[in-house]
């Protein structure tokens, strides 16, 4: 069943909004995404921990992105930054009651923390 405003009714509004969130926040993951792994490969981690951070305004619990963003603050030698970024996705996920973190965001971050004490 679809609920929508009263005043709404005499419209599609609901139709816009589903389609909204159905397609173009999938758009724009995938767009900052890409752009995100673009600027690593061509060494700008500035650019891609801007572009992740604009695709996990969209998607705050992306793993993705949040993946791609701990890369980004790595590439910067930024050690705290992807220790908060893992940290935030970790709290994020328990706010939603999702116990488990994607098993290579684990594995990324205890790779990511390795490197930082290697170095």
């Amino acid at each position: 069943m679809f609920t929508y405003r009263n005043a709404d009714r005499a419209s599609f509004v609901w139709v816009d909004v589903e389609n909204w969130v159905s397609e173009w926040d999938v758009r724009v993951i995938e767009t900052a995404l890409r752009l995100a792994e673009l600027s690593l490969a061509h060494a700008d981690p500035d650019t891609a921990v801007w572009a992740a951070r604009k695709g996990l305004s969209a998607s705050p619990v992306h793993t993705e992105l949040t993946e791609a963003l701990m890369r980004a603050h790595a590439a910067r030698g930024e050690k705290k930054a992807v220790d908060q970024v893992f940290r935030s996705h970790v709290a994020a996920l328990e706010d939603l009651d999702i116990d488990e973190v994607a098993e290579s965001t684990v594995d990324l971050h205890a790779e990511l923390r390795s490197e930082q004490k290697a170095s």
